[in-house]
This record gives C-alpha cells, sequence and structure tokens, in this order.
C-alpha cells in the first residue's frame, strides 16, 4: 500500500524493495513511489546508476518524478548522460525530463565520464527531437514538446 492506502503495483514494489537493500536507501519509506533519501536521490536515480532501463521505464510508467534533484541536484537524466545510458536518456526526455535544468554544480568537472555523457545527451536530444511526439513508452503525465 501506498501513503494514499492504494495497493503499490507489484513490479514497482519489487523494485523499489531491491533499491531499499541499498546502503544510500535502506532506511526509506516507500510507501510513497517518489520517496528520497537524505540527499534527495529517488529510486529512479538508483536504478539508472544499474543502467536498469526496464526498472526506470517501469517506475516512470507509474509515476516517479523524472525531474527529481537529489545529490549534488543532480535529475535523473544527469545520472543516465553521466553513465552514458544512451535508452534511458531517450525514455526520460521522451517522458517530460527538463533536458535544461541544472544541477548545483554551475561548471562541471571535465572527465572523460563527463564527456561521455555529454555526448550522450547530444545524440539522445538530437535524435529524440526529430522522433513525432507519438509515443510516450507509458508515460503518465507528458509527450515529447515542440
Amino acid at each position: 500500500m501506498d501513503s494514499l492506502g492504494i495497493p503499490v503495483h507489484p513490479d514497482v514494489q519489487a523494485i523499489l524493495e531491491r533499491v531499499k537493500q541499498t546502503a544510500d536507501f535502506g532506511y526509506v519509506d516507500f510507501s510513497d513511489i517518489n520517496a528520497t533519501n537524505e540527499l534527495g536521490d529517488n529510486a529512479l536515480h538508483c536504478v539508472i546508476v544499474w543502467g536498469g532501463y526496464e526498472a526506470a521505464r517501469i517506475l516512470v510508467a507509474h509515476g516517479i518524478n523524472v525531474n527529481q534533484k537529489g545529490e549534488e541536484g543532480y535529475t535523473p537524466l544527469h545520472v543516465a548522460c553521466s553513465h552514458g545510458h544512451k535508452d534511458i536518456v531517450r525514455l526520460l526526455l521522451e517522458c517530460g525530463a527538463d533536458a535544461f535544468v541544472r544541477a548545483r554544480q554551475a561548471i562541471c568537472r571535465l572527465r572523460r565520464l563527463d564527456w561521455v555523457g555529454m555526448m550522450t545527451f547530444a545524440n539522445c536530444f538530437e535524435t529524440t527531437h526529430q522522433k513525432a511526439a507519438t509515443h510516450t513508452y507509458g508515460c503518465t503525465t507528458s509527450t515529447l514538446k515542440h
């Protein structure tokens, strides 16, 4: 049951249980899909680090906040880019992730990982905005806006 007494979908519950097994989320009460750890990260941040496309898709389809600012102000989109998860970047963009939100660090340190992330984002952003806005990947609140 979520915080409103509504049963949580079994797939979502399984993902949240797996996230809860990590050190960063062990104490988090996931009675709300948008619950965060003390740094502000939600379960979506966590599954993206793992590269869990299907888990990310399920969480997004069930209403997790795709623009949640976590550690250092990083959103799930920042995390997907920095880990080079092109498929998840596309999913997030198609499901309303804010492509222009800034992290607390106005100027990121340019490491190889940052470069890979920026290139992944640039490629996905361009590709995503060239597509028709009709495919929603099960998104709950938005589709592409041109």
